[in-house]
C-alpha cells in the first residue's frame, strides 16, 4: 500500500507489477539551436531539452527569440516589416518590439520619404548599436542575402519558397533593411542601395517582374491586388517573376501603395494553398486590430519536420499607416501591439 514508498516505482510500473527501473536518461541538445524549427527537429529525434546560449546572445530581441524557441511565436508566425521608418529612434523602437524588417522609403512623393543621410544613420545604428555582434568593421554592410538568378524552367512556387526560406534565415540574425522605391531609374535605386547599405530593394511601381534580377540587391516586388483580381490571374502574372519575394498590396488608380485599405484576403489565401502555393508578404490596410485575422486567413503553417520547411502563404506582414499617430510618425504602443498580434503573442 502506502502513498510514497520512495522506491522509485512509477504509477505505471506499480500498476502493472513490473520491477522498478532506473529512470531513462534526459537527452539534452547543446548546440545548433537557432529557432523553433531546430527545437522541433530535435524533439522529433527524441531530445528532451535544449540548451541555448549563443542564439540568445546574438538575437536583437532576446525576448522575441525565447518566445520563438518555446513555440509561442514559433516558425508558424510571419516576419514583420515596419515600413515608413523615418528616424533612428523609430527604428530602435521597432526592433526592440520584435520587428524583422525595417522599410525605408526613397520615393519622393511619399510623406515618409527620408534623406540618404538619415537612412545611413539608421543603417549604421541597426548594425553597430542594435546588433553589434554581427557588424564587422571591414565589411560595413555585412549583407546577409545575395542576388540570385531564377533557374530557367524552375516553377515559380519552388523559386519563391526557396527565397522565402533564405529570407527567414537571414532575419534570424538581425533586422533587414528594405529600401522602398517606385518607378525610379534602376541606376538611382542601385546607387542608393549601395550607399545606404540596404539588404533588400522593394519595387512598388510598374517595374517588370522579369527584370528584378538586374538590381544590386534582392528585390521584393509589389503586386497590386484589385477587386476583380483572381488567384489564377495573379499566379499567371508571376510566371516570369525573378524577384526574390513578392508583396501583395491593395491596388489603387490614384496612388502607388500606401492606401491604408485592405483587399480580399481570400485571394491571397488561395494563392498560397496547394502543392504550388506561393509565399508572399501581405500588406494593405493592416493594423493591430486585424493583423491576427489576416495571418490566420492567409498563413499556411510550415511543415517543419523536414530538411527544408515549406514556406507558403503570408510569410511576412507589412504595415505603415496602421501603426502611425500621423504620416511618418509611428505610435510605439501600436507598433508593439501589431508585432505581438502578428506573431500570435496576444
Amino acid at each position: 500500500g502506502g502513498g510514497g514508498g520512495g522506491d522509485g516505482t512509477s504509477i505505471s510500473t506499480a500498476s502493472s507489477g513490473e520491477a522498478a527501473r532506473e529512470p531513462a536518461p534526459l537527452i539534452c541538445a547543446l548546440s545548433g539551436i537557432v529557432d523553433r524549427v531546430d527545437v522541433l527537429r530535435y524533439r522529433a529525434a527524441g531530445v528532451h531539452a535544449v540548451l541555448v546560449g549563443e542564439s540568445l546572445m546574438r538575437a536583437p530581441n532576446p525576448r522575441a527569440r525565447i518566445h520563438d524557441l518555446r513555440g509561442q511565436w514559433g516558425s508558424g508566425s510571419p516576419l514583420v516589416k515596419i515600413c515608413g521608418v523615418t528616424s533612428v529612434a523609430m527604428a530602435a523602437t521597432a526592433v526592440q518590439h520584435g520587428a524583422d524588417l525595417l522599410g525605408l522609403v526613397f520615393y519622393p512623393p511619399s510623406k515618409r520619404c527620408l534623406s540618404e543621410q538619415v537612412a545611413r544613420d539608421i543603417a549604421t545604428h541597426v548594425r553597430t548599436q542594435l546588433c553589434p555582434q554581427h557588424h564587422q568593421p571591414h565589411q560595413p554592410h555585412d549583407l546577409l542575402l545575395a542576388v540570385e538568378r531564377r533557374p530557367a524552367g524552375q516553377a515559380t512556387a519552388v523559386w519563391l519558397q526557396a527565397q522565402a526560406a533564405a529570407l527567414r534565415q537571414a532575419a534570424r540574425w538581425r533586422p533587414l533593411l528594405v529600401g522602398v522605391f517606385a518607378n525610379q531609374p534602376a541606376e538611382d535605386v542601385n546607387r542608393i542601395a549601395a550607399a545606404v547599405g540596404l539588404d533588400l530593394i522593394q519595387l512598388g511601381g510598374q517595374e517588370p517582374l522579369a527584370a528584378c534580377h538586374t538590381y544590386c540587391r534582392p528585390v521584393v516586388k509589389t503586386v497590386h491586388v484589385h477587386p476583380d483580381s483572381t488567384a489564377a490571374a495573379l499566379r499567371a502574372e508571376l510566371e516570369t517573376c525573378t524577384a526574390q519575394a513578392v508583396l501583395l498590396d491593395t491596388g489603387s488608380q490614384a496612388t502607388i501603395g500606401g492606401t491604408g485599405q485592405r483587399f480580399d484576403w481570400a485571394q491571397a489565401a488561395e494563392l498560397g494553398r496547394g502543392e504550388q502555393g506561393l509565399p508572399f508578404f501581405l500588406a494593405g490596410g493592416l493594423d493591430p486590430e486585424n493583423v491576427a485575422a489576416a495571418v490566420a486567413a492567409t498563413r499556411v503553417p510550415p511543415v517543419v519536420l523536414t530538411e527544408s520547411p515549406t514556406m507558403q502563404g503570408a510569410v511576412a506582414v507589412d504595415v505603415s499607416s496602421g501603426v502611425e499617430a500621423a504620416p511618418g510618425h509611428k505610435d510605439e504602443a501600436k507598433v508593439q501591439r501589431f508585432i505581438a498580434a502578428a506573431k500570435a503573442l496576444l
